[in-house]
């Protein structure tokens, strides 16, 4: 067994108990009552340091007074007995079922179960600022959980959770709130969100801070149906988009036959229709003339009464009759008018007579020989061989051989041979214009050759063709065809303008040159194609034409390769 002593106590959980009978382990009897004394020591300690009771309950390290086993023993049980009560009611007190049937392993159980932190789970960021607690290693901590539960309103980020279809607001910081704190997202952002803009809401109507577009009109309050608009127009009907069936009569007209109604067709009208009344108005001067019938000894009857009353009433010899007659033909008198302003055949009054009649000729539609044909650089002009009246169906006309002056139309070929020093050769006398040309070219099978080609319309009415060799001179040539306007007189051919291309021709194929004019095309003065690329083995074909406003030209390469070529026209124009 082992010692103790108040100040180092011992427990222990297992204490031998021998009856005084029992002679050869009486020893242990005295041992076992001072074990028991130690036990309960080691309880107060316990007790004094879980629950104070150190100075409000019994002073358990006091010794025993017996000096006898029997009462120290009873002493012991004395003394742990009221100890036990006390440890119920301070445990009861505190909220633990406790009795003092219960035995001391139980009721320290107990004690350990209120003063045993190890399975405590507080930590500072836990714990509200300004508290204290002790963690699961039994160390004092202090709280640093903010409190915001003083502010009302808190600012928080919104998002939209599109899986469960509602608004979040996040929490802006760890922090202890109430039931009384909010949180709060700014309308903008919560428009933003929601995709929400002034051009998705009615006029007038505000959501979140956003007003409804002006364009966007309430038509909650709208009865039209689509026969009430017009076809082919689109209006919003109480939030629905009609597509209107109203036919579009614009300024329809009716006219009346007889005696019955004209239906009007349903539709729109624009106000600038009519139904004519002349269909019922010569009905009844039809019928009515059907019931008169002039040949009848009544109708003569009245018909000569009438006129001879008439006369009867009106005493032309008199002064009032001559006196108004004078004033109403002077005062029809008025205009300035003469004979030959006014067409012949129809009548006039003018500050002189009244009743005359027009001797303007009357051109209207018809077709006049021109009074004289002239020209300048740019226009062809007729002169109108007398005054009268022409309309827009009349024409001014003039011989071809007033414009030509004896033009005439002229066809030439010849061919000529090619080298590297040059050839030219120099068609016609008298060329006003060139209407067409065309040079195709002719080469042995052993030369190899690239032209250089020019055409030239001259002062003095030839035309020039140049054409050179870049290669191997030989035995080869190119046919020229000229299509020309010749005229013996002197013609005005304008002025020239000159249009230039550049490009690549692509091999087996009839490369099309354009040349946009300014303005319509007279003719082609001058036109010549340059090979530049020396090394080719075929000459193009070359020609230009007129089509519209437009010149065009054929450059044509046989041989491999892509060459390259300069292309220039000098035309006039109308």
């Amino acid at each position: 067994m082992k010692d103790y002593t108040s100040e180092n106590p011992a427990f222990s959980e297992k204490i031998r108990i021998v009856e005084e009978s029992d002679l050869v382990n009486a020893e242990n009897d005295a041992a076992a009552s001072k074990q028991l004394l130690q036990n309960d020591l080691v309880l107060s300690a316990r007790l004094d340091k879980c629950l104070g009771s150190v100075e409000s309950g019994l002073e358990l390290d006091e010794g025993i007074a017996s000096d006898t086993l029997i009462g120290a023993v009873n002493e012991v049980f004395q003394f742990g007995s009221e100890s036990k009560r006390k440890l119920v009611e301070n445990l009861t007190a505190m909220g633990v079922a406790a009795s003092t049937d219960d035995t001391w392993g139980t009721l320290l159980d107990k004690i350990l179960d209120m003063t045993d932190t190890s399975r405590d789970t507080v930590t500072a960021a836990a714990l509200l600022s300004g508290y204290t607690a002790h963690d699961a290693a039994g160390a004092k901590i202090t709280g640093t959980l903010a409190d915001k539960s003083a502010t009302t309103d808190h600012s928080a980020t919104a998002s939209l959770d599109a899986t469960n279809k509602r608004l979040k607001l996040k929490v802006p910081a760890t922090a202890k709130y109430s039931s009384s704190n909010y949180l709060y997202a700014a309308y903008s952002a919560i428009a933003s969100l929601a995709g929400l803009t002034s051009a998705k809401l009615v006029k007038n109507n505000t959501v979140l801070g956003i007003m409804g577009s002006s364009g966007n009109m309430d038509t909650s309050g709208a009865t039209a149906s689509a026969s009430d608009i017009l076809s082919g127009k689109k209006a919003c009907v109480n939030g629905s988009l009609l597509t209107g069936s109203m036919a579009n009569k614009g300024a329809w007209t009716g006219a009346t036959t007889g005696s019955g109604n004209v239906a009007v067709p349903a539709g729109y009208h624009n106000g600038s229709g009519y139904v004519s009344g002349s269909g019922a108005y010569n009905k009844g001067v039809s019928d009515a003339d059907a019931r008169v019938n002039t040949g009848s000894a009544n109708y003569q009857g009245g018909y000569s009464a009438g006129v001879r009353d008439a006369d009867g009433r009106v005493n032309t010899g008199s002064t009032n009759y001559q006196t108004g007659y004078s004033a109403g033909v002077s005062a029809t008198k008025v205009g300035t008018a003469g004979a030959g302003d006014v067409l012949s055949g129809k009548t006039f009054t003018n500050g002189s007579s009244v009743g005359a009649s027009g001797t303007m000729a009357d051109k209207g539609g018809a077709t006049v020989d021109a009074g004289g044909v002239s020209q300048d650089d740019n226009y062809t002009y007729l002169s109108v061989p007398a005054n009268g009246y022409y309309n827009t169906s009349s024409r001014l006309r003039a011989a071809n051989s007033n414009i030509f002056e004896n033009a005439k139309i002229k066809i030439y070929r010849t061919s000529l041979k090619m080298s590297k020093a040059g050839n030219s050769i120099t068609i016609g006398s008298n060329i006003q214009r060139i209407i067409y040309f065309h040079m195709d070219s002719r080469k042995s099978a052993t030369v190899n050759y690239s032209p250089i080609f020019n055409c030239k319309l001259n002062d003095d009415g030839t035309v020039t063709f140049s054409v050179k060799c870049t290669n191997t001179d030989g035995a080869y040539s190119v046919f020229i065809y000229l299509v020309a306007l010749e005229s013996s007189g002197a013609y005005n051919m304008g002025t020239a303008y000159t249009k230039s291309v550049s490009g690549t021709l692509v091999k087996d194929t009839e490369n099309i040159v354009n040349f946009t004019s300014d303005g319509r095309v007279k003719s082609i003065v001058e036109y010549n194609a340059e090979m530049i690329n020396s090394a080719r083995s075929y000459c193009p074909t070359l020609e230009a034409w007129i089509d519209g406003n437009t010149i065009y030209s054929t450059l044509y390469e046989k041989s491999d390769g892509t060459p390259k070529y300069n292309a220039t026209v000098k035309y006039t124009v109308l």
